[in-house]
């Protein structure tokens, strides 16, 4: 991939050198549209998550200098690609990381903690001693999730998988118990069950999906057997719950807007690349960055780095993503 050619500096803006690239399964087209406003057949960057040296600063940039290690993520509406040789973004949308820290794990794992704490913290504002149930816990996303549920005293941390195998690996990195295998279109039905039988009927406070079905079998239209019903996650959130969805197209039927009521709870949407979209929020940008390779740093957090590509490799790659446990990065 070709670098476009870099301009002079901004005040604020900084160029970094990148040494490693971490690549997601993009986000929604509906959302990134109504984000930018503008149409898809622009170009959008590939490669979000970055890590590399900064080899020149703006005259006006104050919180990092030539040579230091960062990390960070490229805003949807940024003109390069984290494949890139060479980038230049705002000083606040990258952090200074620790020289000992490798630029692999910390491109890793730059968008699961951006994801993970706007789920946690500043979405469902987890408090001690409350219940968490997060959907498909064996993806990146998922396995951060857990980790700082568990770090931020959740008394019952649950979580859900495709498969034995996931089950397996959950059950060997993170040392969970309550991990529920979702294989047919009836799991989501034992996965109530479960949920409320171990609540001893209250339910969970806080629930974090990487989508939901918003049909049922005998609609007539194709589900995901390992998700579970939009309405069978309302009826699990405890009084007071939030539910922390990634599924940019829910639509409540009265029935779950009823239900909904009645239970005190909310509805809260994940779409992390707001952060970078909006200068007033850079601040709250900035602590995950911080906080999270600290924790990074200190073994408080794991990221499971399954694959290291080069460029050539990246398409091949990129058809695989949903299929992975763990991370795949580039190195540059």
């Amino acid at each position: 991939m070709e670098d476009p050619g870099l301009t002079d500096l901004a005040g604020s803006e900084i160029e970094v050198e990148v040494k490693a690239c971490g690549l997601s399964s993009f986000c929604h087209n509906q959302a990134v549209e109504e984000a930018l406003k503008k149409k898809l057949s622009l170009r959008l960057p590939m490669g979000l998550e970055i890590s590399g040296v900064v080899q020149r600063v703006g005259q006006d940039v104050s919180s990092l200098s030539v040579n230091d290690h960062v990390v960070g993520m490229l805003p949807l509406d940024s003109p390069y690609s984290g494949c890139s040789r060479a980038i230049i973004l705002h000083e606040y949308h990258a952090a200074r990381i620790p020289s000992s820290l490798s630029h692999e794990l910390a491109a890793g794992s730059v968008g699961d903690c951006v994801r993970a704490y706007t789920a946690l913290y500043y979405l469902a504002h987890l408090q001690r001693d409350e219940t968490v149930l997060v959907l498909n816990a064996a993806s990146p996303f998922g396995t951060m999730v857990l980790q700082l549920a568990i770090q931020w005293g959740a008394s019952q941390v649950f979580c859900t998988v495709c498969d034995k195998d996931e089950q397996f690996f959950l059950e060997d990195v993170l040392k969970l118990s309550s991990v529920i295998v979702m294989e047919n279109v009836q799991s989501g039905n034992i996965l109530q069950k479960k949920v409320l039988d171990q609540t001893a009927g209250l339910g969970i406070d806080i629930i974090v999906d990487s989508g939901v079905n918003m049909f049922r079998v005998e609609d007539g239209i194709q589900v995901n057997p390992q998700l579970p019903h939009k309405h069978d996650v309302i009826s699990m959130l405890a009084t007071g719950g939030r539910w922390v969805t990634s599924q940019a197209n829910l639509q409540l039927d009265p029935p779950d807007s009823h239900l909904l009521h009645l239970k005190c709870a909310s509805v809260c949407h994940l779409f992390e690349h707001a952060w970078l979209l909006s200068p007033s929020r850079l601040g709250c940008y900035q602590h995950i960055l911080k906080d999270s390779m600290e924790k990074l740093c200190d073994g408080k957090l794991r990221v499971h780095i399954q694959e290291k590509v080069n460029l050539e490799e990246v398409p091949d790659a990129m058809k695989s993503l949903g299929e992975r446990w763990g991370k795949v990065v580039i190195e540059l």
